[in-house]
């Protein structure tokens, strides 16, 4: 392998794809990523046997050739050496790494041990713009458990329907659900269950960029591709809940609160209710919200936020982060919430925005 390459698109590319290196990896050659000269590109691939990632960097290949090499030390490498032409030349299992006066060689192993990973589509199921890609990112992922217990609740639901995808997530303390508009989907699918790290991951490579994706059946993978990257991603398999038996019918007691003025409110109650598992209590009244919050150590905080209300008279008690998250995840101006009553579940919208919910169980506190 003879590669002429430049140092920022390079340290672009290893950037990328190091994050799907095994950190504890039982086989060396996890810890490995591959270098593929051919066809007058340059590719670099990674795998932590969940998740692999082929990501295209622009290079002049005078000699074809694949290595691996430790993913560790090439990328700290490229991300001292200064802006430029590197030189990447392979013999056997080592790589030699070269710029103007600066010179290292990297000991490796064999491409022949490095697992295969695709590194391009042979099919399009559908395909998702950025603008929604962004949107299931910054709406829905967040929902998703972050521990393995119940590793369905690590995913993202896709429920296809015609012209709809309504993406859901929920880690059974809160749920998000996004209906947006979509086209048709190719393959004879009506749910798919993807790892949220992995819709996660995605948006953070590509960003606004639009992805084709292609489901491969038997391999029980998902694979997506942009413009300089294929990334492949195991789906999850099991009965997801049935999330819409939990979501209210009837909720007659509502409110609708000036989003940034309730932000400012939380986070004050934040102070106090992180010495207290988290809990705030909001207390419907009239023609306001009171935000209160207690704390054996430190005292009480109490906020009244200007509020339009429908039967109001109840308090309800929430973890203040989940509140948080949810208007972080919206823009409008103002946000309403809906609930049968203190032990039902809190319905959270953006009152400009029908297509998206955000449900969060309560507290069951004392009177």
């Amino acid at each position: 392998m003879q590669v002429k390459v430049l140092q920022e698109d390079l340290l672009k590319g290893l950037s990328c794809v190091s994050r799907f290196v095994s950190v504890r990896a039982q086989l060396p050659v996890l810890s490995n990523i591959l270098l593929k000269a051919e066809k007058g590109k340059l590719k670099l691939g990674a795998t932590n046997l969940e998740t692999g990632i082929v990501f295209e960097v622009g290079a002049k290949i005078e000699e074809d050739g694949l290595l691996t090499v430790p993913a560790k030390v090439l990328l700290e490498l490229t991300a001292n050496l200064p802006p430029g032409q590197i030189t990447l030349s392979s013999e056997q299992e080592q790589l030699k790494v070269s710029s103007g006066s600066f010179q290292a060689q990297l000991s490796g192993i064999l491409a022949s041990e490095f697992p295969s990973i695709p590194d391009k589509l042979d099919h399009t199921d559908f395909t998702i713009s950025g603008d929604v890609l962004q949107l299931i990112n910054k709406q829905v992922v967040f929902a998703a458990a972050q521990d393995d217990s119940r590793p369905i609740l690590t995913g993202v639901l896709f429920k296809f329907s015609e012209d709809n995808l309504r993406a859901v997530a929920t880690d059974g303390f809160r749920l998000s659900s996004k209906e947006l508009i979509f086209n048709k989907i190719a393959a004879d699918k009506k749910t798919l269950l993807v790892p949220a790290k992995l819709l996660d991951e995605l948006y953070k490579i590509v960003g606004g960029q639009e992805i084709k994706v292609a489901l491969m059946e038997r391999e029980k993978q998902i694979m997506s591709q942009a413009e300089s990257m294929v990334l492949t991603g195991r789906l999850l398999e099991g009965d997801y809940p049935d999330f819409e038996r939990i979501i209210p019918q009837n909720t007659p007691h509502k409110a609708s609160v000036d989003r940034e003025a309730f932000i400012r409110a939380i986070r004050a109650a934040a102070v106090f209710a992180r010495e207290a598992s988290g809990i705030i209590k909001l207390v419907m009244e009239k023609d306001k919200i009171v935000v209160v919050a207690e704390s054996q150590q430190y005292g009480r905080e109490e906020s009244e936020v200007e509020a339009k209300v429908e039967e109001g008279g109840i308090t309800i008690a929430f973890n203040y982060r989940y509140i948080l998250d949810f208007l972080n995840s919206v823009t409008g101006q103002e946000i309403s919430i809906e609930t049968e009553g203190p032990t039902a579940p809190g319905v959270f919208r953006d009152t400009k925005d029908p297509s998206y919910l955000h449900l969060i169980m309560p507290f069951k506190i004392q009177n």
